[in-house]
Parts: structure tokens; C-alpha cells; sequence
């Protein structure tokens, strides 16, 4: 092997390299000038040529990371997290990142916008300490008054709904929240919605209670929907649209609210849907009582024969069921996971894994991560595996955990993107449909959040690590430029502020 081959490859961080890579590098050499420059194309030749065998030792990759330098301490190793939203309506999404105690704004650029000391309420594990659940950020981004400009909102730990100036971090409204009778007694959660047709002017407010006699749970099973101006006027003596006391809740983070039949009003997401009004217009016949339970929900043009957007939950225990549905009933219920023993198959992501399908398929995280599945949108499995037999070699043996679907390439098929479990470990963007892996990241990782804060409607991977934010980009060139923002999309929009939170 020549010396600009082991150049090459010991520049890259390589352990091990195919005869066929040392082929094309030998090529592609050779065909250079003396002063040898290692441009994206070989790169992209020896990442799939690492990524494509299993337990193969996949270099870590050479994308440099955008980096901000956060003040104050390290992040909370639960409380806290971080959403990227334009808080000073420039047209370029900044980041937002609580943790007990304040709330933080940079821009893109690293510039610190503000830095606001705040009561808000943060929780650990929800089904112990109430919502929003390990890792939720606990904040809402939006016009909320109908000013034409962004505010920031959340709920405190003394029950009072605390809404600033998105562009300075300046109060502007302290209300007194009106009372609940709940674990806390008082409200933990607080969505933007819109319930009545009139932009994002509604909130839903959230509490827990213990569901059970019989086991130690708590869960969110108490939602009501108020006017934000109503709140302002009136504060604790605001009157609710609507409230009910019997939602079947997620055990590991909050409702979803999103505009599923897309008529202009939003519905609210659990093991039961509830519409703009408050009525009960579907439920899965999962009770709020111990097991079986959700720990994850996905929502998305799953099923592309019907009209609006389908939700998805896997169960854990029980009948292990994968069910997906949307506000009028239950399309169809999968029982693969009778045949396993995948108690807790329950951990998901839903994207294009594969454009040769129609729809979008579903992933599933099994046992102790170890067991990974995808359905296509009929219900089929179309792909089972065991992660150990794929992941990289320096991977943890406990799996993945905080899981999202990234549009990565921009060629359309999307890939999932986890952390290592149960540690502040790397970062890795995988094929969900044979586990290989694409990229990895070498990284402490505390938090991992997923988004497009570039602006070319691809999704940059974000993260948390002590006091650094750092932004990996796609440095290769897009391949649809043209393509319309993640962001013009409504439910995007609303998933970015509430999504699957840690689920351990």
C-alpha cells in the first residue's frame, strides 16, 4: 500500500479498509496531482464502504461541527432541553434551551440573545414527577397575542403561566392560573393550540394524578384547552373552552396537538383523540391503568390512500399491539409482536425509510434495544434485525435511545438518528431498514434534538454536550434545493416543540 493510501486512510481515523477501497483510493491517487487532496467523494467511497459491513469498525466522521459556547453550567443530566424556534422573528431559527432555573436564546450565529432566570417547571421521569418528562424543554414558542411577533411561553412550579418578549426575554404577562385538582394541584404542561380557528391563540394545559391504586404510575390524564386572552384578562378566574379528566395519556411526555384532519382547528393526541371542542372522537381501548401503556407516539401521512394524518403507538405489554389510527378509527392493528418477546417494543420512528414504498414506514426499538423491526403503512414487517449484529463496534451494547427521523441526504429517503443508551455517548444517523450505520459522531451527548435550522429543508442533527451546543451539517450538495421548508408544514411545526421525549 503506498504512503498517500496510509495518509489517506490514518488522516480519516480508519482501523480497517476493504481491498475494493484501497482500489478506488489507489484511482483516484493516482489520478491527482503529488499534493494530494481528500475531497468529499472519498469520504463518501469509505464511509459506505465501512457502513455497509456488519460490526464493522465505521470511522467516525470528519464533519466539523458549528459550535456555541453556552454560559452557565452544564445541563441538567434530566431536567431541561432545547427547541429551535425564531424568537426574534428574523426568519432564521435560533435555539432555546432550559434548565432548572433559566432559559437560554442564541442565535445561529452563537450570538447569546438573552438569558432569563425563570421558575419553570421541569420534571424528571413524568410517570413519577409529572410532566414535561425527562429531557422535555418545557416551552412553547409562537404569536400568541396576535402582535405579529414571536413569544415565549411556559408554566412555573407555582402554578402561574409566565409569557415573555421572544426577542428581548422581557415580561410581558405573569398570570395566576386558574386551579386543579391533580397530583401537583396544579398545572405541570402547556401546548399552543389552535382550538378555534384562529391561529396559534389557544393553549392546552396539562396536570397529572395517580390513575391506579395498584401501581405507582401518574399520568397526564387531565387536559384543558383556554384562550390565552382569556387567561390574560382574567387570569385564575379564566374559564376553560374545555376541559376533560380522562385522556389516555403517553407515560413518558405529553399530549400531542396537531391539526390531523387538517379543517383548520387542531385535535389533541393520545391513546385518545379530542377534537378543536373537547369531544372524545376516537380512543384505542388502552386504559390509563398500570400496563398495558404508551410510551411513544408518531404522527404522520403514514397512509397515503387517506385524507389528512394517521397516528401511531406501539404498546408495551399487554397485547403488544402497534395500532394506527387517526380521529375517526382504528385503521389497522398489527400482532407481530405477540410472537416475540418484545414486552417493550415501544420505542419508535416514522419516515420515508424506503421511497420504493408507498407511505412511510415505521421503526420499532425491542427489548433492551436489541431488537429492531419496521412495518411498512399496511402493517407488514418489512425488515427485522438484531442491532448488535450491525451496530458499530464502539456502539454500546444497550442500544439507542432519544430517536428521530432525519431527511439527512435530500435525496428523500429519510434514516433515523440516535444516541448511545443510558450514557452521554456518540451520536449516529442509521438505515432503518438493515441498522447500518451512515454516520457516526464521536460525542458526550446530553442532549440530541433534530431540525432544519440551516434553512435548505434537509435536517441538521443538534446537540448538547456540558456547556457546548454543537450543529452537524450535510456538507454535500443538495440534491432538491427547491423543496419546500420542514417548516411550512403545520404538524412539523407543532412536533418540534413536543415530541417523544427521553424514554429510557
Amino acid at each position: 500500500m503506498s504512503l498517500a493510501i496510509l495518509s489517506v486512510w490514518r488522516g480519516l481515523g480508519l482501523k480497517r479498509l476493504s481491498l475494493s477501497a484501497i482500489a478506488l483510493l489507489s484511482i483516484l491517487i493516482w489520478g491527482c496531482s503529488k499534493q494530494v487532496t481528500l475531497n468529499s467523494a472519498v469520504r463518501q467511497i469509505l464511509t459506505v464502504n465501512s457502513a455497509t459491513q456488519p460490526g464493522s469498525e465505521i470511522s467516525y466522521s470528519q464533519i466539523e461541527a458549528h459550535v456555541i459556547e453556552l454560559s452557565g453550567s452544564p445541563s441538567d443530566d434530566k431536567m431541561g432541553g432545547i427547541i429551535a424556534a425564531d424568537v426574534n422573528d428574523d426568519g432564521q431559527k435560533d435555539f432555546v434551551i432550559s434548565q432548572p432555573g433559566s432559559i437560554q436564546t442564541y442565535s445561529y450565529s452563537g450570538e447569546e440573545l438573552w438569558n432569563h432566570e425563570a421558575q419553570l417547571n421541569l420534571s424528571g421521569k413524568s410517570e413519577e414527577e409529572g410532566l414535561p418528562g425527562l429531557h422535555g424543554a418545557g416551552v412553547q414558542v409562537g404569536d400568541v397575542d396576535g402582535d405579529g411577533k414571536a413569544e415565549l411561553l411556559y408554566v412555573t412550579s407555582d402554578n402561574k403561566l409566565e409569557i415573555l418578549e421572544g426577542a428581548t426575554g422581557n415580561f410581558k404577562y405573569s398570570i395566576q392560573l386558574p386551579s386543579v385538582e391533580s397530583k401537583f394541584d396544579r398545572w405541570e404542561h402547556a401546548i399552543i393550540a389552535n382550538f378555534r380557528g384562529q391561529g396559534d391563540t389557544d393553549l392546552l394545559l396539562q396536570a397529572s394524578r395517580n390513575v391506579s391504586d395498584k401501581d405507582d404510575y401518574i399520568r397526564d390524564d387531565i387536559q384543558a384547552a383556554f384562550s390565552i386572552q382569556s387567561l390574560i384578562a382574567s387570569g385564575s378566574s379564566a374559564r376553560p373552552l374545555w376541559q376533560q379528566t380522562d385522556f389516555v395519556s403517553a407515560s413518558h411526555g405529553p399530549a400531542r396537538v396537531v391539526d390531523l384532519d387538517s379543517d383548520g382547528q387542531d385535535e389533541v393526541v393520545g391513546g385518545t383523540i379530542l377534537g378543536a371542542d373537547g369531544r372524545r372522537l376516537h380512543d384505542i381501548g388502552i386504559s390509563n391503568r398500570g400496563f398495558p401503556h404508551i410510551d411513544s407516539i408518531a404522527i404522520g401521512d403514514i397512509a397515503p390512500d387517506r385524507p389528512g394524518l394517521e397516528v401511531m403507538i406501539p404498546e408495551e405489554r399487554g397485547r403488544k399491539r402497534i395500532i394506527l389510527y387517526d380521529e375517526t378509527d382504528t385503521i389497522w392493528e398489527s400482532d407481530h409482536r405477540q410472537r416475540s418477546s418484545d414486552d417493550d417494543g415501544d420505542k419508535v420512528a416514522v419516515g420515508n425509510f424506503d421511497p420504493a414504498r408507498p407511505g412511510l414506514e415505521m421503526w420499532f426499538r425491542g427489548n433492551e434495544s436489541e431488537h429492531f423491526t419496521v412495518l411498512d403503512a399496511r402493517g407488514d414487517v418489512i425488515a427485522d434485525y438484531q442491532i448488535n449484529d450491525r451496530k458499530p463496534n464502539t456502539w454500546t451494547n444497550r442500544g439507542f435511545e432519544v430517536i428521530h427521523s432525519i431527511h439527512w441526504t435530500g435525496d428523500g429517503q429519510q434514516h433515523i438518528v440516535a444516541k448511545e443508551r443510558h450514557e452521554a455517548g456518540d451520536v449516529g444517523i442509521f438505515d432503518a431498514m438493515t441498522g447500518q450505520a451512515i454516520a457516526l459522531f464521536s460525542a458526550a451527548v446530553d442532549r440530541l434534538y433534530v431540525a432544519d435550522v440551516v434553512g435548505d429543508w434537509r435536517e441538521e442533527i443538534i446537540t448538547i454536550e456540558g456547556t457546548t451546543l454543537k450543529i452537524y451539517q450535510n456538507p454535500e450538495a443538495n440534491p432538491s434545493p427547491d423543496r419546500a421548508s420542514l417548516w411550512e408544514q403545520a404538524h412539523y411545526r407543532r412536533q418540534k416543540m413536543t415530541w417523544n421525549y427521553y424514554s429510557p
